[in-house]
């Protein structure tokens, strides 16, 4: 976005297709005022549309003030238009982009989502025949603020880890539901490391020969993995990534859930502070607030 000196910002104004622009504009002729639905000779109401599986509702004279388009022609009976089972006005289009077209017919701000595509949402203003002040090659600065920002490095780190983060935060939502219904503390079961050779090579190096220690490590291992828990090398070296908990706690917040990533550790004997092993981690939610005396390790 380029500033011109004395003006205002110039945007690449977007032109809809030739041959849609034609059959839509040659119906009647566009005032240099707003058109609203009166100039049709139809009265203002509701109009219900199911794009997609996604629902809006808007009026008439916002899809009439912008000119001649496909909801136009449908409201003027020249395309005939598929309705859903609560009659809504149903366009067999993907939905989401449909938002920001909307929020700009309503209010004239352009206001891009961080991850949400220009070009689709240019592509499906083309196809509704709404000129949107965007070129699906031009780089918009409007939209791009402190919030936006943030918003979109967090969505961009989340996105590298997503393969496995998300199947991880499916699960910890479902054990979160369930908790809460039933009234209890509401944390995700263990997830747990799989490959026992790590653990046997940590003891081999840590015990120093002592055979009570291996044992004894060896019983509170065994009773930790007979709790609830998911064992999974590759969800454990994930969350073993302190760069990676800190991507799926941002993506949580902003997503206004609270939670904290507990490392899962089993201590040398009666040394609490000193040698530990990492053989886990557990998802404990905050309930919005991070409590000071919150532990630092689930401890065995």
């Amino acid at each position: 976005m380029k500033r011109m000196e004395g003006g205002s910002p110039k945007f690449v104004t977007f032109q809809t297709p030739r041959r849609s622009r034609r059959s839509f504009r040659d119906r009647t002729s566009i005032s240099p005022r707003k058109l609203t639905a009166s100039d049709f000779g139809f009265e203002n109401s509701i109009v219900y549309l199911n794009i997609g599986g996604f629902l809006y509702t808007t009026d008439k004279n916002t899809l009439f003030e912008h000119g001649p388009n496909y909801f136009t022609a449908i409201l003027e009976g020249n395309f005939h238009s598929l309705r859903d089972d609560k009659d809504r006005i149903f366009i067999n289009r993907p939905g989401k982009y449909f938002e920001p077209i909307l929020e700009y017919m309503i209010t004239g701000d352009l206001n891009v989502p961080p991850n949400m595509s220009i070009k689709a949402i240019v592509r499906e203003a083309a196809y509704y025949c709404i000129e949107y002040p965007l070129h699906e090659d031009h780089e918009s600065l409007v939209f791009i603020t402190d919030r936006w920002l943030a918003d979109r490095s967090i969505h961009v780190a989340y996105g590298k880890i997503a393969e496995f983060a998300d199947p991880i935060l499916s699960l910890v939502l479902k054990q979160f539901k369930k908790k809460a219904e039933h009234n209890l503390r509401i944390e995700s079961d263990l997830f747990l490391l799989e490959d026992q050779s790590v653990v046997a090579r940590w003891l081999d190096k840590s015990e120093h020969g002592n055979a009570y220690w291996r044992t004894d490590f060896i019983d509170r291992q065994k009773r930790l993995y007979t709790q609830d828990c998911i064992v999974s090398d590759d969800y454990f070296t994930l969350l073993q990534n302190l760069d990676n908990q800190n991507a799926i706690l941002d993506y949580c917040k902003l997503n206004n859930l609270s939670v904290k990533i507990v490392p899962v550790n089993i201590h040398e004997p009666g040394i609490r502070n000193r040698h530990y092993f990492t053989v886990g981690y557990k998802f404990v939610h905050l309930g919005g607030d991070i409590p000071q005396d919150m532990t630092e390790f689930y401890q065995l």
